[in-house]
């Protein structure tokens, strides 16, 4: 594994881009399983007694504020259930406008999370599904751009307006469906799978748990890197 850092400094912490990295990238390498198990190697250790299992990422000596940086458990953990709501939201979106996934033309990703974001790693957890990788598109401050357009142009209000007149929002956790999604998309349940890491089912290519990394049949070859963020860390450890 090769570490970088956002800035060329000491690291301080892990960014959301870079936790999907590193997770992507134990997961090929066999340092995590299809459960999500953090599995023994030279760089899996106890950091302290509430932090039992880790992957160290950066030591005290190595690391920008004399901590140790590390991926525990309950972060892999965290990142399963993130995965599955997402995973399921996008689902029974597409369900629910009677489309496959193969019929979705592009995926715009918006915010500082989407343009550092690595679409190999994100389809690799499964997050996101793995026909869409090369139709994922970032688009950085779709907010802030955007009211920049409707502002400087009458034709971009008009046709913001039009756009918020015709969008229906869907409360998922409302839908009764959504939580049986939501435990297909988190656990082992062996769904049919259409990410491109497959196997011959969900459960061998995805973070569901996180995919069968022992019995893939079929593997892509994955840059295998985390970024670690220098003084902006979204999470202290």
């Amino acid at each position: 594994l090769v570490c970088k850092v956002i800035g060329d400094g000491k690291p301080t912490g892990i960014c959301g881009s870079g936790l999907i990295d590193i997770i992507a990238g134990l997961l090929e390498a066999g340092v995590i399983d299809e459960t999500g198990r953090l599995m023994e190697g030279p760089r899996v250790v106890q950091i302290d007694d509430n932090t039992k299992t880790a992957y160290l990422l950066a030591g005290p000596s190595e690391s920008g504020n004399g901590k140790p940086v590390y991926l525990s458990q309950k972060d892999i953990r965290e990142v399963q259930l993130a995965k599955g709501a997402i995973a399921a939201g996008i689902a029974l979106l597409a369900e629910q406008m009677g489309i496959t996934l193969e019929q979705i033309e592009q995926v715009y990703i918006a915010g500082a999370f989407g343009n550092y974001m690595d679409p190999a790693g994100a389809c690799r957890i499964g997050m996101l599904p793995g026909i869409l990788k090369d139709r994922i598109i970032p688009v950085g401050n779709a907010a802030g751009e955007g009211a920049k357009l409707a502002l400087l142009n009458n034709e971009e209000l008009e046709r913001a307006e039009r756009l918020a007149r015709h969008t229906e929002f869907l409360e998922l956790a409302a839908l009764p469906e959504f939580q049986d999604e939501f435990v297909d998309q988190s656990g082992n349940e062996g769904r049919q799978c259409n990410n491109e890491y497959k196997g011959s089912t969900h459960s061998d290519c995805c973070l569901g748990l996180f995919g069968n990394t022992k019995e893939r049949t079929e593997t892509k070859e994955l840059t295998q890197y985390y970024v670690m963020d220098n003084g902006r860390a979204d999470k202290d450890n």
